[in-house]
């Protein structure tokens, strides 16, 4: 069953994942012929099979099968892959907090195979799926609960840092730079909700952190060398000035004018920090 080693891709509902699985089923069929009789056969054609059914999107047979086949297979390799694929169905279907703990327990009791990038990804992608989104009938995701989005972000830094050569570490990349773009925006939303209720400190601390915690991603190559405030510069060290102003701390307004102008030299911000130092003579 080494062919579905390092399957390292994600699931956009199941239809992302149907070509691939295809193709890993056309190359076992065709490179391994059966034997009829044995039970280790038999538990791979059973694993075949349910692997068809996640194919055809009968992911409720698939479960089943996948299920038992880690219940009683005899075959470590059958085992290990049939709670990975567990988890696929569960995500397929939707069912995310489960399949989340199954890719947990997947990279705990699997930790050494070369598909724990793509059970730490899909991982990812479980806690992804239940945070905050933007509807039009709730408060923007920057407004709210962010947990699973932080542990998001934590298992795409162990993904893209430990497993950098995998095909799972690209994709997570990718993943990370946008799941940092919502934590950065919340980050920003917390720190405006503080200077409106002239709490400079609260402010300052969120978005000092915010800068230290990029600096940090930045020389991981987690993030682009770029990458500032999460794209909002000019907003992100207006709104540091303005909570160094409104605590009366004239010089360390002026130091965030300087750090603005290095990455900014004609940054639109630059008068209206220049305009909270005249307020401060």
């Amino acid at each position: 069953m080494k062919y579905e080693q390092d399957f390292s891709c994600g699931l956009d509902g199941l239809q992302a994942v149907l070509p691939l699985l295809l193709i890993l089923m056309l190359t076992a069929c065709s490179s391994a012929p059966t034997i009829k009789g044995s039970p280790a056969d038999q538990e791979r054609m059973r694993y075949e099979a349910a692997l068809n059914d996640l194919i055809r999107n009968r992911t409720q047979e698939a479960q089943e099968a996948f299920s038992a086949l880690m219940e009683r297979s005899s075959n470590p390799e059958v085992t290990e892959l049939s709670m990975l694929r567990l988890g696929d169905a569960l995500f397929a279907e939707g069912h995310f907090a489960e399949a989340r703990e199954v890719y947990r327990q997947f990279t705990e009791q699997f930790g050494s195979s070369l598909n724990v990038p793509h059970a730490l990804y899909m991982s990812a992608r479980c806690h992804l799926e239940r945070a905050p989104d933007d509807l039009w009938i709730l408060p923007p995701a920057s407004e709210r609960e962010q947990s699973d989005l932080s542990q998001a972000l934590v298992l795409l830094r162990r993904l893209i840092l430990s497993h950098v050569d995998s095909f799972a570490a690209v994709r997570g990349r990718a993943l990370y730079a946008r799941s940092a773009k919502k934590s950065c925006e919340h980050e920003l939303y917390v720190a405006r909700y503080y200077l409106g209720r002239k709490r400079p400190v609260g402010t300052i601390q969120r978005l000092e952190q915010l800068l230290a915690a990029e600096t940090d991603q930045r020389k991981m190559g987690l993030l682009p060398a770029s990458w500032h405030m999460c794209g909002e510069v000019d907003d992100g060290f207006l709104l540091l000035a303005e909570g160094y102003a409104q605590d009366g701390n004239r010089e360390d307004v002026e130091r965030t004018l300087e750090r603005y102008t290095a990455l900014r030299p004609r940054g639109p911000a630059s008068d209206d920090i220049k305009e909270l130092l005249k307020d401060l003579d």
